[in-house]
C-alpha cells in the first residue's frame, strides 16, 4: 500500500463492514487487472459506507490514487474522515447522489450498510431480519453528479475515472444524474438487485440495458447476498467502456 504507513491501515481495517461477500478475493483480483488495463486515477465511491471499498482499493487493489468518497450517514463519514487523517488523497462529499438536487429522506438501518433513500419491503425485513430494520430516518442532501463536477475536478476529469456506485437501491438515479460525466468514466462498479428488498426500484434487466446503452461492457460479476435457497439477492457488477483502448 504505497504511501500509507501501519496507522493507516489499522485505521481503515477497522472500519470494515460486517456484510460482504464471500468471494472477495476474485472481485480484488479482477479489479487490480482492470484499474490496471484502464490506468485508473481517480475513483469516486458513491455509497462510501465506512471506508470498506476505500480499503479494498489500497490493500487488494494496490490503487494510491485519488478517491472521492460520497456518504450521506454522519457516523459513517466520521469514520471515513478518520482514514483522511492518514491517507491525504480521500475527498468526502457528506451527501447523497442522485438524479436530481434535493433534499430526501434516508432510512437508516440497523446495519447502517443497508440504510437506503427507498424504504425497505417486508419480505425483504424478512430475508436479512434485524439488519435492514430502520432505526431512524434524517433528512439528507442529495446532488447530482454533474452539478459536482467542477468541484470534484476544477482542472477537469481525468482520462482513467473509475465510478463505483453502492447506494441499496438509488444506483440508476446516480446514474442519471451523470449524463455529462458518464462519457468520462473508463469503469465502474454497480450493485444490481435480482432479488428486490426495496420498494420501488428497478429490475436487474434495466440496469443492464442503461449501461449497455451508455456503451460500457460486463468484465465481471460477484455475488453479494443470497438466500438460504441459493437465489441470489444482489451482485456487484463491474464493466468497463467500450470505446477506449
Amino acid at each position: 500500500m504505497r504511501g500509507h504507513g501501519a496507522r493507516a491501515l489499522q485505521a481503515i481495517k477497522h472500519n470494515a463492514s460486517l456484510l460482504w461477500r464471500r468471494d472477495e478475493a476474485r472481485h480484488v483480483s479482477h479489479l487490480r487487472g482492470l484499474f490496471q488495463s484502464l490506468a485508473i486515477e481517480a475513483v469516486l465511491d458513491v455509497g462510501a459506507n465506512r471506508g470498506r471499498y476505500i480499503e479494498l482499493l489500497r490493500v487488494g487493489v494496490g490503487y494510491g490514487g485519488r478517491i472521492i468518497a460520497f456518504e450521506p450517514i454522519p457516523e459513517c463519514a466520521k469514520m471515513i474522515r478518520a482514514q483522511m487523517r492518514y491517507d491525504q488523497r480521500i475527498a468526502l462529499f457528506e451527501m447523497a447522489l442522485g438524479a436530481e438536487n434535493a433534499t430526501r429522506t434516508l432510512h437508516v438501518t440497523r446495519h447502517d450498510a443497508m440504510s437506503s433513500v427507498y424504504a425497505p419491503l417486508q419480505r425483504g425485513l424478512n430475508r436479512l431480519g434485524a439488519l435492514n430494520e430502520v432505526t431512524r430516518q434524517i433528512d439528507t442532501t442529495v446532488r447530482t453528479l454533474d452539478s459536482l463536477q467542477e468541484e470534484m475536478f476544477p482542472d477537469g476529469a481525468p482520462k482513467g475515472l473509475f465510478l463505483k456506485i453502492d447506494t441499496q437501491g438509488s444506483d440508476l438515479d446516480v446514474l442519471a444524474g451523470a449524463e455529462k460525466l458518464l462519457s468520462r468514466i473508463a469503469g465502474l462498479q454497480i450493485e444490481i438487485p435480482f432479488t428486490p428488498i426495496y420498494k420501488d426500484i428497478p429490475p436487474a434487466s434495466a440496469y443492464l440495458s442503461r449501461l449497455e446503452a451508455s456503451g460500457f461492457a460486463l468484465t465481471g460479476i460477484f455475488p453479494v447476498h443470497s438466500l438460504d435457497d441459493h437465489r441470489i439477492i444482489d451482485v456487484d457488477a463491474v464493466f468497463r467502456r467500450v470505446d477506449i483502448a
